[in-house]
């Protein structure tokens, strides 16, 4: 092929285009899909974590054992005797009041993972390992924060009050009209208020499926 045979070549491609280009700009619009997809690299971690009473409290480590014991001073001068004094003699001697004390140790943990194939899909967006460990802890410090606010394996659940009588109303709501309903209160722990819905009721116990396909059951 000459060069004359090229160049007209070259122009009748061009015509072609020029006299297409009006339909190609209405073919491809933002409806086909061709637009950028704008990304924010990194997630966003879109949740709170209040854990004021885990925070105020100072770590300990223990020193081996089941178990830590202490001794308390409970009270001082607990006959309340009077500081008053007589000439010549001696205050009277106070009484002080011990107490020992010892709480059983107990494990605290929770658990996560990532897979190989998402580690490398997440290649160029996030680190998903970092993610997953950030995450753990803090989940666990929210549930330390649950257990020093609702741990209670000794004191005993108040009575609720008695319900206040109810009546049925003609038009609205979602129970019948006319029907005899029982209204039952009872007290829950901390524990059991979370494990409980308005569709399931009270939960006597939760059956929980851990990591190594053991099963605990609590509650």
């Amino acid at each position: 092929m000459n060069s004359s045979s090229v160049n007209e070549t070259l122009v009748s491609v061009e015509q072609n285009l020029r006299a297409s280009s009006a339909s190609l700009a209405k073919a491809i619009t933002q409806a086909t899909g061709l637009v950028a997809y704008d990304l924010q690299p990194g997630a966003l971690k879109l949740y709170p974590v209040l854990t004021p009473l885990r925070n105020a409290i100072p770590r300990v480590a223990g020193n081996g054992g089941t178990a830590t014991n202490w001794k308390a001073i409970t009270g001082i001068n607990t006959a309340a005797l009077a500081i008053g004094l007589s000439e010549g003699n001696r205050a009277g001697v106070v009484t002080t009041a011990t107490q020992s004390y010892t709480a059983a140790y107990k494990g605290l943990g929770l658990e996560d993972y990532v897979t190989f194939e998402a580690d490398y899909a997440a290649t160029g967006f996030d680190d998903v390992r970092n993610l997953a460990v950030e995450g753990l802890l803090r989940a666990l410090m929210i549930g330390e924060e649950r257990v020093l606010l609702g741990g209670n394996s000794s004191l005993a659940l108040g009575q609720t009050p008695t319900p206040s009588p109810v009546s049925d109303v003609p038009t609205g709501g979602a129970l019948s009209p006319n029907t005899q309903y029982s209204v039952i209160c009872a007290a829950q722990t901390l524990d059991g208020y979370l494990n409980s819905t308005l569709a399931s009721g009270l939960s006597a116990a939760v059956s929980r499926t851990n990591a190594d396909g053991s099963v605990d059951t609590y509650g």
